[in-house]
């Protein structure tokens, strides 16, 4: 029974049976309502979704589609690791009662749902991961005080300040792809990184990344920067993920680095203007500029 997976498809008719099992017998138990298929969405920059959940000897809890307005009462469940909440339509998590018995929770995920305020999460300080990507959120400073945290995962947000990362000293990973955010000062501090998602944000300065020495992999592509001078002595630094497309038209008009943000449509016109030929030459030209950067890995999508 120590991988013991129950396939379940109503959740009022077996909760005294799951609470009996959790309980009594079971050390690791994976309890999917979804006919457990791995949700892997956020691959849009080939970002990675944790689903290697064999590392833990513990016990899950997936309520994906599910079709839930609120957190269920999950008061009994005293053992629970990890709860998937993602693909649901949960606005309101004003209320924390359902997940404040939960003292091994390490694990929360509530992608893809209408989170607006994170107000509450603050008292979850035993969390290591936790996935917020495709909600509503603007103001992340709750989330300062989950110092335990290893992964933190918010892309597609309405973020702008993330100042109050700064206290998340234990992350290894950190996705914020898809924001509105322009100053990443504060994420000199997260020295533990390895991982970080930045792309399509509106960043010119990357100044601060310099003192990110254990980075391996980092994306920022569709931003507005044309200098990554800084990141030359990042010697752990095996792949940096830059849009060839955007470097090309920066090339051929360095305003544009300065002024705006390079969007598709953008690209777009640039490319019916200049020949195939021309816009071979402009990307000779990047490469060229770059090719000392082995680490680069040109986006081309």
């Amino acid at each position: 029974m120590d991988n013991f997976l129950i396939l379940l498809k109503s959740w009022k008719k077996i909760e005294f049976i799951i609470y009996f099992l959790i309980n009594n017998f079971v050390k690791r138990l994976k309890i999917n309502l979804n006919k457990y298929n791995k949700y892997n969405k956020y691959n849009k920059y080939n970002n990675k979704y944790d689903d290697d959940y064999d590392d833990y000897d513990t016990i899950m809890l997936f309520l994906s589609d599910k079709n839930l307005n609120v957190i269920p009462n999950l008061s009994r469940f005293e053992n629970l690791v990890m709860l998937h909440l993602n693909n649901n339509n949960i606005s309101d998590i004003s209320d924390i009662s359902p997940l404040q018995s939960l003292t091994n929770l390490k694990v929360l995920n509530l992608n893809n749902n209408d989170i607006n305020d994170i107000t509450s999460l603050r008292y979850l300080t035993k969390l290591n991961k936790l996935y917020l990507n495709d909600n509503k959120i603007n103001n992340i400073t709750p989330l300062q005080s989950l110092t335990n945290l290893n992964e933190l995962y918010l892309i597609g947000n309405n973020i702008s300040d993330i100042t109050s990362l700064q206290y998340l000293t234990k992350l290894k990973n950190l996705s914020l792809n898809d924001n509105n955010i322009s100053d990443i000062t504060s994420l000199q501090y997260l020295t533990n990184l390895k991982e970080l998602y930045l792309s399509g944000n509106n960043i010119s300065d990357i100044t601060s990344l310099q003192h990110l020495t254990n980075l391996k992999e980092l994306w920022i592509i569709n931003n507005n920067i044309s200098d990554i001078s800084s990141l030359q002595h990042l010697t752990n630094l095996k792949e940096l993920w830059l849009s060839v497309k955007s470097f090309i038209i920066k090339e051929i008009n360095p305003q544009f680095s300065i002024n705006q943000k390079l969007d598709n449509e953008m690209i777009k016109q640039v490319y019916q203007i200049y020949t195939k030929d021309e816009i071979k030459d402009y990307e000779n030209k990047v490469r060229e500029k770059f090719k000392d950067y082995k680490f680069i890995k040109w986006y081309s999508v």
